[in-house]
């Protein structure tokens, strides 16, 4: 529905947050139900993976910002209970703790002129959105997308081509500097606090809490401001994302299966969402987290590819760094884990066919660079990824680190050359040191 309609038809002139409610076959509506109550409950899992509970109010996947994180300061809610299936949580009503859409406006703010450079000749610093500033007083809006823009100068001056910022996707890091006596978190101590941000929450909102603007709609235009910025001086912006799973991750136990977290996707399509064990009550799960996302399913793929279409097309974004890349090309939806470069049906192959890559000589395009493993199964395929993705390269990086630690060099463990790479030259990135290899 437009915003104008909202505003002329309904009379609703400020900011909308919505959130959604939903049943199924194991939660099949009643009339009598009420917030809190478990009427019409079956079972928190039934046969087939459905785990729907209306009692949660649900995340739109879709949503473009978000009110605040599950667990924050701002709904003073610091357990993930009020979220839980299973005997003991599920008549608690998530309602008003829970994060909300927020519906936005149309927003003109420009990204600047996008680079066209060939990734080969990039010089590409990673670094984490709130930490490049947090600690620099001289920088106004510290630790935000606004100060992030500030320092585009002292980043050009040190020759970087592409800054790759750390997942800036909505992730549940709003109680990082909270204290809680009843969950034993403090603001001084980092226990249980979500720094690097691989816990996405929503895959389209920016993370509100890297935003200086916290209005509604805030966040949005400052990432956009912070793009155009790095532009402007002829800098790349990548970040990094997380597609092999997500903050919901999987059962409270191994052996209990009712008992999960609900924030969004799962209580909406948990099968399509995500890889099932065979008899369809746990999560399969290659990532560590406890559940891989379903990038096999069709309806799990469009969510991939509209996140990546919104942040290359409407926030600026020129490529994407994706963790733990080898789940998306895994070929069995539940029960099992096979990777397969060649199948036409994987997401690494409809990134490829969706979202155009880069020409190695550059030119108009989309960076794709995969970090090639995972945990388990056939995930380590470094080298091993199809045309039009380039990689981490983990073997040049084990090999240089080898040398500079002085405990010497395998020539089985060679640095590879794009050579190693036939009709793919710059399939290879080379990376000495990353968030994941201290």
């Amino acid at each position: 529905m437009p915003v104008s309609t909202l505003s002329t038809t309904y009379g609703i002139t400020g900011p909308v947050y919505y959130g959604y409610r939903a049943w199924g076959p194991n939660w099949p509506y009643s009339s009598s139900w009420t917030k809190g109550s478990t009427a019409g409950f079956v079972s928190d899992v039934d046969s087939t993976g459905n785990r729907f509970n209306p009692n949660k109010l649900l995340i739109d996947p879709y949503a473009l910002e978000l009110s605040h994180d599950p667990i924050s300061p701002v709904n003073g809610n610091y357990s993930n209970a009020v979220y839980a299936s299973g005997g003991t949580h599920r008549a608690k009503d998530s309602g008003k703790v829970a994060p909300k859409g927020i519906v936005l406006a149309s927003d003109s703010t420009s990204v600047g002129v996008k680079p066209t450079r060939a990734l080969k000749d990039d010089v590409i610093y990673e670094v984490h959105l709130r930490g490049l500033t947090k600690g620099d007083t001289s920088v106004n809006c510290a630790g935000t997308y606004a100060g992030a823009a500030a320092r585009a100068d002292a980043l050009k001056s040190l020759g970087i081509t592409s800054v790759e910022f750390l997942p800036v996707h909505e992730t549940d890091n709003d109680a990082n500097d909270a204290s809680d006596t009843a969950t034993g978190r403090s603001a001084t101590s980092t226990a249980g606090d979500n720094y690097w941000g691989y816990m996405t929450v929503n895959y389209f909102a920016p993370d509100r809490r890297y935003s200086c603007d916290q209005s509604a709609g805030g966040p949005t235009k400052e990432f956009k401001a912070m793009v155009k910025a790095f532009h402007d001086r002829g800098i790349k912006v990548f970040i990094d994302v997380v597609y092999n799973h997500t903050a919901e991750g999987g059962t409270w136990s191994g052996t209990d299966a009712s008992t999960s977290t609900i924030y969004s996707w799962r209580g909406l399509d948990n099968v399509s969402y995500y890889s099932l064990t065979s008899d369809r009550q746990f999560f399969w799960d290659n990532t560590g987290i406890g559940a891989n996302y379903n990038t096999f399913n069709s309806v799990a793929q469009n969510l991939i590819i509209d996140s990546l279409r919104y942040w290359r097309t409407e926030l600026g974004v020129d490529g994407f760094r994706f963790d733990l890349a080898s789940v998306l090309g895994n070929t069995c939806e539940h029960g099992c884990f096979n990777y397969d470069k060649l199948h036409s049906g994987t997401a690494l192959n409809r990134v490829v066919r969706d979202i155009s890559p880069r020409p190695e000589g550059g030119g108009t395009g989309t960076d794709l660079i995969a970090e090639p493993w995972a945990i388990g199964g056939n995930s380590y395929q470094v080298g091993n990824f199809p045309a039009g993705w380039s990689e981490w390269n983990g073997i040049y990086r084990d090999t240089l680190r080898k040398d500079q630690n002085g405990l010497g060099w395998t020539p089985s463990r060679r640095a590879r050359s794009p050579a190693d790479w036939p009709g793919r030259a710059t399939c290879t990135v080379m990376t000495a040191a990353g968030h994941g290899t201290p």
